[in-house]
C-alpha cells in the first residue's frame, strides 16, 4: 500500500468516526451542515422559526410545504455559511443569493435553492450565540 493510499484509509475511517452530534445533514437538499444540530418539533424555538419563514415565504408569494431547521450553537459564521453553499452546490443545487447574510450585523440572508423544478428558500439567521439556517421548501 502506497503512502496517498495510506493517507486516504485514514482519512476516510477518520470521517467515519466522528459523532454524529458534529454535522446535519438536511432531508430537503441533502446538504451538510458541519457544526449543526437538526431541530425536532420538540425543540422550543421551532414554533418561533416556522411562524417567521412562513410568514416571510409567503411575503413573496409562495408557500412553505416542508420545513427543516438547524441549529448552530456556535454560532453562524461566513465560514459556516460558505461551507453549505458548497454542499448545495455539491448536492446539485444552483443556489441565488437574494438577501446577503452578516453575522456581525445579527443580518438574516436568505438564498434560493434550485434543482430541476425543486425550490427550496434557505434563511440564514445569525443570532449573538447561536445561528439557525432554515430551509423551506415550495411549490
Amino acid at each position: 500500500m502506497g503512502k496517498r493510499t495510506a493517507v486516504r484509509l485514514i482519512t476516510v475511517l477518520a470521517l467515519l468516526l466522528v459523532p454524529v452530534a458534529w454535522a446535519s445533514i438536511s432531508l430537503l437538499t441533502g446538504a451538510v451542515l458541519l457544526g449543526a444540530d437538526r431541530l425536532s418539533s420538540l425543540d422550543p424555538e421551532t414554533e418561533v422559526l416556522d411562524r417567521t419563514v412562513r410568514s416571510a415565504v409567503l411575503q413573496a408569494g409562495e408557500v412553505c410545504l416542508f420545513l427543516e431547521h438547524h441549529r448552530y450553537d456556535g454560532g453562524l459564521s461566513y465560514l459556516r455559511a460558505s461551507s453549505l453553499r458548497s454542499s448545495l452546490s455539491a448536492s446539485g443545487w444552483e443556489v441565488r443569493e437574494v438577501a446577503p447574510f452578516s453575522p456581525f450585523l445579527e443580518k438574516t440572508g436568505v438564498w434560493v435553492a434550485f434543482r430541476g423544478r425543486e425550490r427550496v428558500f434557505v434563511f440564514l439567521i445569525p443570532l449573538k450565540d447561536v445561528g439557525y439556517v432554515s430551509f423551506c421548501q415550495v411549490r
